[in-house]
Formats: structure tokens, sequence, C-alpha cells
């Protein structure tokens, strides 16, 4: 007998054989007559086994001593009892996580809600893990979404005075102001009123006409406030800019409405036009001959007023300084509307007077006071040479005890650095009265 296992072909009679049976086959015996040969042919089986195995994403599985973590069929073969293969196949098969969603609307801000055992209070996206019934991992995500509580606000303004309504009651008293009603939503509608009361101040800038056109006055009212933008009307009519052009002279009130219809009053008053400005000079002073200025003066003005001296090069400082003695042209700007001019003369330095008195005869050994004749101002200066016979040479008056005839020079210097010089002669008669006697005592004495 002969066997082999199923799907191995083995020999029988020389023909590769597969299938179970018996084969017979005959020779010629040795003594002539037929010999027939029999094979009874078993086919043993061979042997198939499967499993299957589930791993979850991520995961891996030991197959056949190797570390699987794909999803496949795996197979060994091995020998079996009756010497046959024996398959060994396992499926590996990717299970699946599973992941649920869930939404929670219809909540308001302010409302709270319990999401896996925790108190949530704000909108978000909150997940957690459990163990499928396939023992893989169950995602559930939670989206919660807290409507939002409305809030609208409105502004109001009443003039100085005045009330308004404001949720079924007349109001006068500036503040804020709320009510809640429920909104379409569900949720809270807060309406929340701002009442402001307005505040106002004006004031009126008056500029001067150009004296070419005394009458043409230019006045700006000055607007602040909390109710802007305003409107300033003159006379029945909107002015633009605010500037109120060629008004005449006299009391006048603007009247200044606001944004939210508020009226006020400014009063101006315009007097005849009187020239805002005269200039003062000063001359150079003796030791520097470019020492001259020029002063304005102003009146007060709301126009900006700017001067020069050559009508190009204007400056606000009422002052112009280093100047030499001439005749000069004042160019005076009133604003950028008009340059007037005026002539001004810077005279040269201030000048005094000094004179000593006549020249004086005096007897040897005598004094005599000396006083000069002078209208220098105060803080001058007096040197007196020679100065040995006097008793102050820096004085303005002196005492003169001269022991010969002397002629006295007096030199006056002004805070100006200006000076004067006058000389006098003092005349010493040295003559020396003596007396001769023309009778003499017994005794000699006299």
């Amino acid at each position: 007998d002969l066997s082999t296992c199923e799907g191995t072909p083995i020999a029988v009679f020389g023909t590769p054989t597969t299938e179970a049976g018996t084969y017979s086959m005959t020779f010629a015996a040795d003594n002539g007559c037929d010999s027939t040969h029999t094979i009874i042919l078993t086919v043993l089986p061979t042997f198939s086994t499967n499993a299957s195995v589930g791993i979850c994403p991520g995961d891996s599985t030991e197959v056949f001593g190797q570390t699987v973590n794909e999803a496949g069929e795996y197979s060994m073969t091995f020998t079996a009892a009756n010497g046959c293969d024996s398959v060994h196949t396992i499926t590996v098969v990717q299970l699946d996580n599973f992941s649920t969603t869930e939404t929670i609307d219809n909540l308001c801000e302010g409302d709270s809600v319990a999401v896996f055992g925790e108190t949530v209070t704000e909108s978000g996206v909150f997940q957690q893990t459990f163990t499928a019934g396939n023992g893989c991992d169950s995602l559930h995500t939670i989206t919660v979404n807290f409507l939002p509580n409305i809030t609208t606000t409105e502004e109001l303004f009443i003039c100085e005075g005045e009330s308004v309504e404001i949720f079924g009651q007349q109001i006068s008293e500036p503040g804020t102001y709320q009510e809640t009603y429920t909104a379409s939503n569900g949720c809270d509608s807060t309406h929340v009123i701002t009442l402001t009361e307005e505040t106002f101040s004006g004031s009126a800038y008056i500029f001067p006409p150009c004296p070419s056109d005394p009458e043409a006055w230019i006045v700006y009212i000055n607007t602040n406030g909390n109710g802007g933008p305003y409107t300033v009307s003159w006379n029945g009519n909107v002015v633009v800019n605010s500037t109120i052009n060629n008004i005449p002279v006299g009391d006048h009130t603007a009247i200044v409405t606001s944004a939210n219809g508020c009226m006020y009053s400014v009063n101006f008053t315009i007097r005849p036009y009187n020239q805002p400005w005269w200039g003062l000079v000063a001359g150079p002073n003796c030791n520097n001959p470019q020492s001259g200025e020029i002063s304005i003066q102003t009146e007060p003005t709301d126009e900006t007023l700017s001067f020069s001296l050559d009508g190009v090069n204007f400056s606000e400082t009422p002052l112009i300084t280093g100047l030499a003695e001439g005749a000069y042209t004042l160019y005076v700007k009133y604003g950028d509307r008009c340059v007037v001019t005026e002539p001004i003369t810077v005279p040269g330095p201030e000048s005094f007077s000094l004179v000593l008195p006549e020249d004086q005869t005096i007897k040897w050994g005598e004094s005599l006071a000396i006083e000069p004749t002078t209208n220098v101002g105060p803080g001058a200066s007096y040197q007196w040479t020679p100065a040995a016979s006097l008793d102050c040479p820096a004085c303005e008056k002196v005492i003169a005890q001269p022991n010969e005839t002397t002629r006295y020079f007096l030199k006056v210097t002004d805070q100006n650095g200006c000076t004067e010089v006058d000389e006098m002669l003092v005349k010493v008669d040295r003559k020396v009265p003596y007396y001769v006697p023309n009778a003499f005592t017994p005794n000699n004495d006299g």
C-alpha cells in the first residue's frame, strides 16, 4: 500500500498520481505467466485551521512570533500527526474606535450645565474617552453653546433744565438707566440709556479791522462743550466757520445751536476803531551805536500781530533791537489779512549839559566849594582832576584847597556811556599881609 498527502503526487507504476484508489499492472512472471501487481493508494488529508484577532487603531498583536499592527491574513505551515501539512491562518482585523458627538444649545450667559461630571459655564468643546463593546476607545464629544445676553446702548442729550422720557418715566437727572427684557433667543436683553446734560461755554474773539477799512470788524465765535458740532448764526443768518464778518459798532448776540438742538447766546460788543498798537523808540547809547530799540506796545486784542522793518521777515515779538540812529519803516501785519506801515525814527544818543562855575580867586590857605550845574540822570559817574587838592574827586560836589593856581577838570559819564567835560580855573593869591611896628616898649614886650 502507498499513501501520499493531499495535493502531493506520488509515482504509481511510474505515473505521478494524486488520487486515492487501487491501481494494478500486469507483468510477465519468471515462469512466463502473467503476474498482476496491485497498489492501493491512500491520500492522506492536509489540515487547515483559521483564527481571527482584532486590534484597535494604534495597537499591535503578536502573530507567529512577529509584532503586527496592520490588518491582514498571516499563515504558517506545520507538520500534522499524519505527516502532512497543517496550515494555520490568522486574520488580523482592524477594529474601529467609536466617536460620538452631542451639542447642548439654548443655554444663556450666566447659566451652567454638567458635562462629564463637571460644571460648565462657558461655551466650548469637551471630550471624554470610554471603552466600547469591542474593547477599543469610544470618544464622546459634547459641544456646549451659551447664547449671549444682549446689551444695547443709547445716548440721550438734554438741554439744561429739560427732561426726557426713559422707560416710561420723565428723567431730568443725568446718569445711566437700564431695563432688562427677554430676547428672541430666550436670554436677557438689557437696554442701557446714558443721559447727558449738555454743557456749553462760548466766547467771542474780536479781530480789529485793517486801517483801510475801519468798519470791517471780524468776530470768531469760540464754542466749547459736549453738544457739538455747533452751528453759529447772527442776525438770523448761519455763518461759515463760526466767523462773522463786517460787523458794525455796537452790542451784538450770536446764537449757537448744538447738534442736539440746544440753543445758547454769546454776547459781544464792537467799539469804535482804535489802532491797537504804537511804537516807542530808544536811541543807542554812546558806547554802542547799534543799541537803539523800537518797542511796540499793544492793546489787548484777539488778533495776532507781527512786526518787521523790511516787510519780509515778521516776528510776533514786540521788540526790535540792534538799531542805529536813523529813519525806519515799521511794518505791522494783522494775522494774514493786511499789513500797515508807519515811519518811525530812532534818535541819537541822549545828551546832557554840564557847566562849572566861572573862574574863581581865593587867598592862599582858603578853600572853595565847587558845584557843577548839570541835567544828567541818576547813576552818572564823576571824575575830578587833578585830585590832590580835592576832598572827594569822585563826587558831584567838591571842596578845593589848592596851594597854587590850579585848573580843575570835571568829566561826567551817564548810564549810556555818554560823557561831558568842563573846566574852571581857581587862582590862588599868595600875597601874605605883614605888620611893621612904629614904636617899642622899654622892656621890649611889644
